[in-house]
């Protein structure tokens, strides 16, 4: 890639993330070739100074980022492809999640996207809630697993007791078999606060990677 070409390019979010995560080429024999940025339809061979440049950048989005989350504010990370938005409310994205917290001081951790497992069903135009899970129960699920660890490691095997395998927090509220709703941010922000007793007043989207769902939990 040309310095003009990086000096442009460098100012996009899309590009500071693909360049700081570009692929390396190597021979058959493992020797190291090139780096490449992982795009379509373009896509640019790039220099180590460039990559180090861009990794500083990223580094940089990603704390303003974090830092940007508001109170209320229902920040979801991008996980699927992007497609072209259909206006102001469309999400632009297939698969999303976020972890939150209720009024309650409960968190959950939800992710939409156009695919249902448990349904085994696919729709282009909607959001199937593909997980919600009890960030609580799963916590007393483990730990009733690991009680039951502890034991059969300390006594003879006709001894030991099964393992509970209850994955009951995988479904939390019920939502994964049977929701189904317009890919928008006003709907996806009424289900949460319907569905989870809260009452966050907007959400928005951390594209391009910046960000995992794991570095931050939403509270309203």
């Amino acid at each position: 890639m040309s310095d003009e070409t990086f000096r442009q390019l460098i100012k996009e979010d899309y590009w500071i993330s693909n360049i700081a995560k570009a692929c390396e080429g190597v021979s058959k024999e493992g020797a190291h070739l090139y780096w490449r940025t992982v795009t379509y339809p373009d896509e640019y061979y790039v220099s180590e100074d460039q990559i180090s440049f861009a990794k500083k950048e990223f580094k940089r989005r990603h704390d303003e980022m974090l830092a940007g989350i508001a109170e209320r504010e229902l920040c979801f990370v991008a996980m699927g492809m992007d497609y072209e938005k259909k206006g102001a409310d469309d999400i632009g994205n297939y698969r999303i999640c976020c972890e939150f917290t209720n009024l309650d001081g409960k968190q959950f951790f939800i992710e939409f996207s156009s695919t249902n497992f448990y349904l085994g069903s696919y729709t282009k135009e909607h959001y199937y809630v593909s997980y919600s899970i009890d960030r609580g129960l799963e916590k007393q699920r483990e730990q009733e697993r690991e009680k039951v660890f502890n034991w059969n490691r300390r006594f003879p095997r006709m001894m030991w007791k099964p393992v509970p395998d209850m994955q009951d927090y995988h479904n939390a509220m019920g939502v994964c078999t049977n929701s189904y709703i317009e890919r928008t941010w006003s709907e996806v922000l009424d289900f949460v606060n319907r569905k989870y007793k809260c009452n966050y007043k907007c959400a928005r989207l951390f594209e391009h990677f910046f960000v995992d769902y794991k570095e931050y939990v939403c509270h309203c």
